[in-house]
């Protein structure tokens, strides 16, 4: 998990900006780094398809924005971020069921970033909005947090469903 400590570095600046125009009650909560070798805040992805169906995804169950942490397939120093969200009618597990479901008995996670270069998918961690009734924040925060990034760490997604 060390290896993406950069990424994750950024995307707190950048929350802390989302926050400056948020009321203190309702600000958004930064990634702590001391729960980097904690499962229910930063799981590694398991390959495998009994091994798949024993994975529980951080905050699943809860709407918020979530992230694929991951490693250029042909340049393993070179690190991305793949940035989702789950509101209103979704959940965070949907979401990443959704996208890594077709992965389960493969060896490896293989995402395209918008360039087409192969990022091999290794974490996923996520922050949810349902503690404090900000379910619709979600996408702002999804897009803010793209928009704020894309010339500070490499997004595999650049907007929407890229």
């Amino acid at each position: 998990m060390q290896q993406y400590l950069s990424i994750i570095r950024e995307t707190n600046q950048s929350i802390k900006r989302f926050n400056e125009y948020l009321q203190s009650d309702y600000q958004v909560v930064l990634f702590d780094e001391k729960n980097f070798k904690d499962d229910r805040f930063f799981l590694k992805i398991i390959t495998g398809y009994d091994e798949w169906w024993k994975q529980t995804w951080p905050n699943s169950n809860k709407a918020g924005v979530y992230f694929l942490l991951g490693f250029q397939k042909n340049n393993p120093e070179k690190y991305g971020v793949y940035i989702g969200k789950a509101s209103l009618g979704s959940k965070i597990g949907n979401r990443l069921y959704s996208h890594l479901i077709q992965f389960r008995e493969a060896k490896d996670f293989e995402i395209n970033d918008a360039y087409g270069n192969q990022f091999l998918l290794d974490y996923v961690t996520s922050i949810e909005l349902e503690n404090k009734n900000m379910i619709a924040f979600a996408p702002a925060l999804e897009e803010f947090l793209i928009s704020d990034l894309k010339d500070k760490v490499n997004l595999i997604n650049s907007r929407g469903n890229t």
